[in-house]
This record gives C-alpha cells, structure tokens and sequence, in this order.
C-alpha cells in the first residue's frame, strides 16, 4: 500500500512543534524515553492519533519517505503518539 502526504494528514488527530517541557515529565510518553529518543524543542513534531490502526498507517507513511520516528502512548491524553522530525502542513505555514 502507498500512502500520500494527504494520508496521512489525515490520520493524525492533532499535532504540535515538541515542547522542551515535554521533557521534564518523562512518565507521561511511555516508551519515548526507554529507547533512548531524545526530541528536540522546534525540531521534532509530535503527533496524537485516536487509534493503535491510524498510529500504524502513519508508521508505514514515515518509513516511506524514510523519515526519523517514534512511537509512544501519551498517558496525560491516552493516545498513540508519533514523534518526528517531520513537519507537517502547518509546519510549512
């Protein structure tokens, strides 16, 4: 399956540009923090998906265009959540 940029702007619920404060509260992305992922203020993105499916689709997308990515459950939010380096519609604006 090929998705477009279109795609997955579609799957995401809402996103941000990550937030140093983000940081200080390790406990609430579970699984970032683990792998060693270290997100940086202004440079990665973070992206909050209502399903474990729509959170997959967008995996498949970011492999595609061979982009950096993670995957954690933000536990403040109970949500899948993709943090990148990609940028968004909005980034671009």
């Amino acid at each position: 399956m090929i998705l477009t940029k279109q795609d997955f702007e579609r799957l995401y619920e809402t996103s941000m540009l990550w937030h140093e404060d983000f940081n200080s509260d390790p406990l609430r992305f579970d699984g970032l923090f683990k792998e060693g992922y270290e997100p940086i203020a202004d440079k990665h993105a973070i992206f909050w998906f209502e399903n474990y499916a729509s959170c997959l689709m967008a995996q498949m997308y970011l492999e595609q265009i061979g982009e950096d990515y993670t995957v954690a459950c933000d536990e403040a939010m109970c949500q899948w959540t993709i943090v990148s380096t990609y940028q968004a519609n909005w980034a671009t604006v």
